[in-house]
């Protein structure tokens, strides 16, 4: 009896030993690794100061980021880079804020010829499970056509959120993405807001593009959503993509794309067009303009909706497009092209303050300067 309790109380001992022993290598474990992740944050605040090229420096955070798997934070402050920072797969960056940390990209010289601030790794490969958040990209000097805040030529399974990118040709571009999603990303003063060449099973939620010539260009996009996205003050700003009076741009802008729903988007303050698809199959869910089409000035005809081939169809539920009278004050501004062999179908939607007679609109021209309706 006695040894089964010594046994008993030895085993007891021994358990509480061994417990105690690795709860004291966890604690070591996590003190070691906190302390590490809080020198290089230090490192990074300390030696990206002032105006010095932070390039190098950032761009060996990341290459660490990708080799020990551990979140890449990056603390407040103004970090100037002279060349594109390559994102790599399985990276996660995280910033402080929008505006707080801000990656600034120098004014292009010969000596710096940068075409973007975040590209792909440099392999063909291009970039998986990588994520960027928190961060505001800014170019120093005007947007130019060929410079992107963020260009992936291929990306998949990746996040981009809470991000704000400001003076570039294009904010968001890739040339192929799939399974990914974008949210709270702020496109400001660039010509094109978001641009996507190709892809499939995107998801852009609470996206914005502010003061740009153009807010989303979507090419050959399928199964994929924009929710409670915002275009605002197209084509204004002293911005341009041509000569103003022959070019026409819209806040959505769809080519060979299938399988879109677009649900609570919507665009103000604007002298652009509202959507125009071609070769493309979109459903719109309570998506609302307000304001657009009034400084339009071009001698070419400008749409509210343009379907300007023969094979689009767009779907309108509970929609309130052009509502305030916005296009019956320019003489160039119609509401509808929707050339034969397109169609418009409507449901509880309300476009121009007119309500349109038809539930289905099929190769007709709508021009209310005229009348509500006309035939081509």
């Amino acid at each position: 009896m006695k040894r089964d309790n010594i046994r008993f109380i030895s085993g007891i001992l021994i358990f509480n030993l061994i417990f105690s022993l690795i709860g004291t290598f966890c604690f070591i474990y996590l003190l070691l690794h906190y302390n590490s992740k809080k020198k290089n944050n230090y490192d990074l605040a300390l030696l990206c100061k002032g105006d010095l090229d932070c390039s190098s420096i950032l761009q060996k955070a990341i290459d660490n980021s990708a080799s020990t798997g551990v979140e890449l934070y990056i603390p407040p402050g103004r970090y100037l880079i002279t060349k594109p920072l390559r994102l790599k797969s399985h990276v996660k960056i995280r910033g402080a804020g929008q505006y707080v940390t801000s990656i600034i990209l120098a004014k292009r010289n010969k000596d710096n010829l940068s075409h973007c601030a975040f590209s792909c790794d440099e392999t063909q490969n291009g970039i998986k499970y990588a994520g960027l958040q928190g961060l505001a990209i800014i170019y120093e000097d005007e947007p130019l056509p060929e410079m992107s805040g963020l260009y992936f030529h291929k990306a998949s399974r990746c996040s981009f959120s809470n991000l704000v990118i400001k003076n570039f040709g294009t904010g968001f571009r890739s040339d192929l993405i799939w399974m990914s999603n974008l949210t709270s990303v702020h496109s400001v003063r660039c010509l094109i807001g978001f641009q996507i060449n190709r892809g499939t099973s995107c998801y852009l939620q609470n996206c914005y593009a502010n003061v740009c010539v153009q807010g989303f260009t979507l090419t050959k996009l399928a199964y994929s959503s924009l929710q409670n996205c915002a275009v605002d003050h197209i084509n204004q700003g002293g911005l341009r993509l041509g000569d103003p009076k022959f070019k026409l741009s819209f806040a959505y802008y769809f080519n060979n794309c299938k399988g879109i729903t677009m649900t609570g988007c919507g665009a103000e303050h604007s002298s652009g067009g509202y959507l125009q698809a071609k070769r493309s199959v979109i459903t719109l869910v309570g998506c609302r303009s307000h304001n657009i089409g009034t400084q339009y000035n071009g001698t070419k005809k400008q749409y509210l909706l343009d379907l300007p081939d023969k094979s689009s169809k767009l779907t309108l539920i509970g929609c309130s497009l052009g509502n305030d009278n916005s296009w019956t004050k320019n003489s160039n501004a119609a509401v509808f092209r929707v050339e034969k062999g397109s169609s418009i179908y409507m449901l509880n939607s309300k476009v121009s303050n007119t309500a349109i007679a038809k539930k289905d609109v099929r190769g007709q021209l709508f021009d209310i300067s005229a009348n509500p309706i006309c035939s081509n």
